[in-house]
């Protein structure tokens, strides 16, 4: 947490206080939980990423997936 990364065997809780709530949660038919995150409706970007899907197994993350923005000149 105080590196401000995620890393997989974190809780969600855990979660949540580095990167907030997520823009959408979903259960996938394995029952494994997926948060996904993405730059809102105006087009403003969270500083770290473009989006993101989380997937989290008895509470605790499993998988990552993300890809980071791009900042040009």
């Amino acid at each position: 947490l105080r590196e401000l990364q995620i890393k997989k065997g974190m809780d969600k809780e855990q979660v949540l206080l580095v990167i907030g709530e997520p823009t959408k949660k979903q259960v996938l038919p394995d029952g494994r939980e997926e948060w996904l995150y993405k730059a809102d409706i105006a087009g403003t970007l969270r500083w770290y990423y473009h989006w993101g899907n989380l997937r989290f197994q008895n509470g605790v993350l499993s998988d990552i997936e993300v890809q980071r923005a791009k900042i040009y000149k």
